[in-house]
């Protein structure tokens, strides 16, 4: 069914942008701590 195939997909989506919003921001905070260490 395209119904299901179609929900499937879009939450494989979500899962994988949430995934790569948590990648994102483990990064940002990694750079930011580096630069705090940098200056202090």
């Amino acid at each position: 069914p395209s119904g299901d195939f179609g929900t499937e997909l879009f939450s494989w989506h979500n899962t994988l942008g949430d995934f790569m919003m948590q990648e994102r921001s483990n990064k940002i905070i990694r750079v930011l701590g580096f630069f705090f260490r940098k200056n202090t």
